[in-house]
């Protein structure tokens, strides 16, 4: 159980951060003059 939450906790959620970041600096690309973004996260699925 140890050995796949390490493959999976370290293989494919870099995998899948690689997909977003990737994806964030394409969107980025498209604007001039940005200065940042917001970034959010939800526990429970609900935003208030």
């Amino acid at each position: 159980v140890v050995n796949n939450f390490a493959y999976s906790y370290y293989t494919i959620m870099k995998e899948t951060m690689d997909l977003y970041l990737d994806w964030i600096r394409k969107l980025i690309d498209n604007f001039k003059n940005l200065q940042g973004f917001f970034v959010f996260n939800t526990v429970g699925g609900r935003v208030h």
